[in-house]
């Protein structure tokens, strides 16, 4: 089936598959990349039962990205740490994916961007010069003291890797 996604190894029923609006960008010999690549992720549940998904906390807590760069030096790093304080869950925290459907996030994922490296630590990426890039997220849920955490899908599922092309962009004028 060609039209089937890429997705990660089940786990207890889920399947986390990761995708991108385009697979090349360009960076301009200034440095200046051309608009990032958006970035999807997509939990779906392949099982016969209905899944409770955590989504507590989600983009501080629950995921954490990683990018694999060749040639190393193509890409420049700052760490973040968020300053906050930590909230409460609510019931809408917790929403039920039912057999064969889908939880969709896409909330500000794109590269080069700012990617959640979870426990409220994100990556600032920064892409110095052309190369090829290899995306991956890891998602966990682990037990919450709540009483509307009851009974909700536990364990770690990673994605597919998703590659990701910045060559430099050729201006019309020069010689090919």
């Amino acid at each position: 089936k060609k039209n089937e996604q890429a997705a990660g190894p089940v786990v207890n029923g889920l399947q986390l598959s990761l995708s991108a609006d385009k697979t090349e960008t360009f960076i301009s010999k200034d440095g200046k990349t051309e608009k990032p690549v958006a970035l999807k992720l997509t939990f779906t549940n392949v099982s016969d039962k209905a899944i409770k998904f955590n989504a507590f906390d989600f983009h501080f807590s629950r995921i954490n990205g990683e990018v694999k760069a060749v040639p190393a030096d193509s890409l420049k790093i700052q760490r973040i740490a968020a300053d906050r304080v930590p909230f409460a869950p609510k019931a809408g925290d917790f929403p039920e994916i039912k057999p064969g459907e889908s939880w969709i996030y896409q909330r500000e994922l794109a590269f080069p961007g700012s990617i959640p490296e979870g426990g409220s630590t994100f990556a600032q990426y920064t892409v110095v010069k052309p190369g090829e890039f290899r995306i991956k997220f890891t998602y966990s849920s682990k037990e919450i003291n709540s009483p509307f955490a009851k009974d909700m899908w536990v364990g770690e599922i990673v994605s597919n890797e998703v590659v990701i092309t910045i060559t430099e962009v050729k201006k019309a004028d020069e010689k090919k």
